[in-house]
């Protein structure tokens, strides 16, 4: 069952930073050492901490079993799928230096680090589906200025999304939309504008992957930029997910006209913009160049771009 679903063992993100954060601070203390299950259950998830306000037959109070079985089915899911180092003496960290500030990261490189069968899966598939998705789509950029919010996302789904698809488990219904929003947020690929509203925007998502993309701490062609980062996790333009999504799952209307090659998507546009603008990278236009890549930017502003060099590394 899908991330996205409440019902679905990994879809807690409150548990899984409980957790984390518990497992993380003991292996710093206890490097050699497995914390074991029954503890970690007893640390997060103690018995005061689901006692509701009614009381049984006894005048005890009666237990809500529900987050403690969030509790436990997080640590089954993300344990089983490597987040953490799962033995039967319990659970340590992969490292002393993991800390749950950098959850995000570990976190998008886990899901980044397996192969998905996109359009049937129901475990992280999903999530990826409506990822690659919303990234195809620039009204819901800062470029379009149009708000994804719970209403939005349904409205593109049933828009874009072929109908034998929508019919088949892929409607995005509204109780999955905020265990999208969650994921996508923490993974930095959206940006929160105000309470349950945001911007697609994977500046944040594409930061994490910058050392793994110049490793050789050489520039780079844009066009090997691109597909270094599609590499990585290929929901971007001309990413393998991505070309899956735009032939598979959206419907033929009018308003859908994806533009490929050489020019953006305003995600990816707005993403490498602000890397700029960080001073994470910088990006040129060469005279010898034969591919140029345009972006597309807020207000019209125009900019071609053919190599790229990162400034951090």
């Amino acid at each position: 069952m899908s991330i996205i679903n409440n019902a679905a063992k990994g879809s807690n993100i409150e548990a899984l930073y409980l957790l984390d954060r518990t497992i993380t601070q003991f292996s710093l203390k206890n490097p050699d050492k497995y914390l074991p299950e029954d503890k970690l259950i007893l640390i997060t998830a103690p018995n005061n901490l689901f006692e509701g306000d009614e009381k049984d037959d006894s005048g005890s109070f009666k237990r809500l079993v529900n987050p403690e079985k969030k509790v436990r089915e997080t640590l089954a899911f993300w344990g089983a799928n490597g987040l953490w180092d799962v033995s039967k003496e319990g659970v340590k960290s992969h490292s002393i230096l993991d800390n749950s500030d950098q959850l995000p990261k570990r976190l998008l490189k886990l899901i980044a680090s397996k192969e998905y069968d996109l359009l049937n899966g129901n475990d992280i598939e999903p999530f990826l589906r409506f990822l690659t998705l919303f990234l195809c789509i620039d009204e819901i950029t800062f470029v379009g200025q149009q708000i994804l919010d719970g209403k939005k996302a349904g409205e593109l789904v049933e828009k874009l999304v072929a109908d034998d698809l929508v019919n088949n488990a892929m409607s995005l219904n509204s109780n999955e939309r905020p265990f999208f929003f969650s994921y996508a947020y923490l993974l930095g690929f959206l940006e929160q504008i105000d309470k349950r509203k945001y911007f697609v925007d994977p500046t944040r998502a594409i930061r994490i992957f910058l050392p793994d993309i110049f490793k050789d701490k050489k520039p780079l062609y844009f066009g090997e930029f691109l597909s270094r980062l599609n590499a990585c996790l290929p929901v971007f333009d001309e990413g393998e997910y991505r070309l899956l999504v735009e032939d598979k799952m959206i419907r033929d209307v009018d308003d859908w006209s994806p533009d490929k090659g050489i020019r953006l998507s305003a995600s990816l546009s707005i993403a490498i913009e602000r890397l700029c603008r960080e001073r994470r990278i910088v990006c040129d236009l060469g005279s010898d160049s034969k591919n140029r890549y345009y972006l597309t930017l807020p207000n019209g502003m125009e900019k071609i771009i053919s190599n790229i060099q990162y400034l951090e590394g």
